[in-house]
């Protein structure tokens, strides 16, 4: 299943100011964030699961290499599992 991600301007700006604080320490470290954020992204787009709940329906991950959480919400995905589930059940 492929997910949108919907990335709010409040999002963008605090990972453009962490990747340049990586920039000013390392320009490898600052390549090497942007690439794990950019995989974190790929694998919320194609994966569903259930990742610790930080807040009511906000969920956390965190990267594996850096101090660095992303917070999102599930909404659509879970919609679209609730809506194929009951298309099945209509169907049998």
């Amino acid at each position: 299943m492929n997910l949108e991600i919907v990335i709010e301007q409040k999002a963008v700006d605090e990972i453009a100011g962490a990747a340049k604080w990586y920039s000013e320490k390392s320009f490898i470290a600052s390549k090497n964030f942007e690439k794990e954020i950019n995989e974190v992204f790929k694998y919320l787009q194609f994966t569903i699961v259930e990742h610790r709940k930080a807040l009511a329906d906000i969920r956390v991950l965190s990267l594996k290499i850096f101090p660095y959480n992303i917070y999102y919400i599930k909404e659509e995905a879970e919609k679209k599992i609730l809506e194929e589930e009951e298309a099945r059940k209509q169907h049998m």
